[in-house]
């Protein structure tokens, strides 16, 4: 519905659209404040009530926050001076870009350590961060952070329980960087219907992600937040790097897989002349991840409905003999 009215509405009245949407979203705010709650993350450009979708792990900071809570979720772009109220980051590699003296933190993480934050952006309270990596990164600097960790991406499956739809061998997701890579594209081309591509980038609902990836044998990725959601939901995945490297030497990957427990050393050079014969075998082969989850939901600093379904989760004997938590209740 979306992009049909912005085909057909010329382009002064999309600017005047959202002009009044962000004007309706921000009386909203001021009216009812106890009722919201601001988020910080990376969105480089916004829609009519919301941000526009640009990287799907990024994105999850408005549609998982929003899932998890009975308030309603508002970027802080869309109200003046945000920065003054207490504002929340959540998932993402962010710290220290976003954050203010106003923010919470609650599971995010750094991906450069050589990069300090300055005095004015010490945030107000950290509750939890994403791995042993951040945490110890923010101590160095005198900055309070408890030994709390995990991705709250890690929470998904006791929020959305996929759909069974069609079923692949493998699922290929790559980091936006790699998008034009001639590794990738080789691969593509000789898998043919084999794959499919979960691509980030292009998804008509945020579920739709979690669907693809559920539907897999096997998950391929690039892209830390396909390798954490194949974990959430035990599906079978490798690390690979096709071309691009990722700053900061694998900074943000080594501070997830410490914090379940996974055991890497480097990602896969991904090549024309790869094996795939026993790779599936191979991962299967490895120590399952694990995390105790429930100080990750006990630490959430805002309204949520997870301890419930957490416990209604943890119930399910079939269920969490597969799952990624620890069965510590």
């Amino acid at each position: 519905m979306k992009k049909y009215l912005k085909k057909i509405m010329p382009s002064f009245l999309q600017i005047n659209a959202r002009k009044l949407s962000h004007n309706i979203v921000k009386w909203f705010y001021f009216l009812f404040k106890d009722k919201v709650l601001l988020v910080n993350y990376l969105a480089p450009t916004f829609g009519l009530f919301s941000p526009n979708q640009y990287n799907w792990g990024d994105d999850l900071n408005y549609s998982f926050v929003k899932k998890m809570t009975s308030l309603f979720v508002i970027h802080i772009n869309f109200i003046p001076n945000a920065t003054k109220n207490k504002t929340y980051s959540v998932i993402g590699s962010v710290i220290p870009w976003i954050l203010n003296r106003n923010s919470i933190v609650w599971g995010c993480g750094n991906m450069l350590p050589e990069m300090k934050i300055e005095h004015e952006n010490i945030p107000s309270k950290i509750y939890a961060v994403r791995g042993p990596r951040t945490r110890q990164y923010l101590l160095n600097q005198n900055i309070e952070c408890p030994p709390i960790y995990g991705d709250p991406a890690l929470l998904l499956p006791i929020l959305y329980t996929p759909r069974k739809t069609k079923h692949y061998k493998i699922g290929i997701i790559l980091h936006q960087a790699d998008k034009i890579s001639k590794n990738a594209l080789f691969w593509f081309e000789k898998l043919k219907d084999e794959y499919i591509d979960i691509d980030l980038t292009k998804y008509r609902e945020w579920t739709d992600v979690i669907d693809k990836i559920y539907n897999c044998d096997l998950v391929i990725s690039s892209s830390l937040h396909g390798l954490i959601v194949a974990d959430a939901y035990n599906i079978p995945n490798v690390w690979v790097e096709f071309e691009y490297q990722h700053t900061g030497n694998y900074f943000k990957f080594f501070d997830y897989f410490e914090s379940v427990g996974r055991i890497e050393k480097m990602p896969v050079k991904w090549n024309d002349s790869f094996d795939f014969s026993n790779l599936l075998n191979e991962v299967k082969a490895n120590p399952k991840p694990e995390i105790d989850i429930l100080p990750l939901i006990e630490s959430c600093p805002f309204q949520n409905n997870l301890k419930s379904k957490y416990l209604r989760f943890m119930s399910n004997k079939k269920i969490v003999k597969k799952s990624i938590y620890k069965h510590i209740i």
